[in-house]
């Protein structure tokens, strides 16, 4: 994606079936400047990663149909999508489990949702 000067905008995919969430991180994305695709249905990330190709992809662990982890696993098995960072969010306490886990998976990384949003603005362009 590119802003009015022509420059390349990051893009960054937001899944979550939370409606509330996913107004918190794409007002927060927006803000600092990352093009921002919502999705509400886990199932039809994968498609929208494929046609879209976002920068990096935050997905949340507890949604319904596909959870976080077997989101990232279906991302990281298909060619297209496979080379997309993928961070996990979790509105819990993150557990060792968990942290390997999404290791398995091919993730970058698992945080807790209530992260400052600095501190994940940070995170996303190191990931980038």
């Amino acid at each position: 994606m590119n802003d009015d000067a022509g420059a390349i905008i990051p893009v960054v995919m937001v899944v979550d079936d939370d409606a509330m969430a996913r107004d918190f991180y794409e007002t927060v994305l927006t803000t600092y400047g990352f093009g921002v695709i919502l999705i509400g249905a886990s199932d039809k990330a994968v498609d929208r990663a494929r046609a879209e190709q976002p920068n990096l992809i935050l997905a949340d662990v507890r949604m319904p149909v596909l959870d976080g982890f077997q989101l990232c696993q279906a991302l990281k098995a298909d060619a297209q999508t496979a080379p997309i960072p993928v961070i996990l969010i979790t509105g819990l306490a993150i557990r060792a489990e968990e942290r390997q886990q999404a290791q398995a998976v091919g993730a970058l990384t698992i945080i807790e949702r209530a992260l400052r949003p600095q501190a994940l603005v940070d995170l996303i362009k190191q990931s980038l």
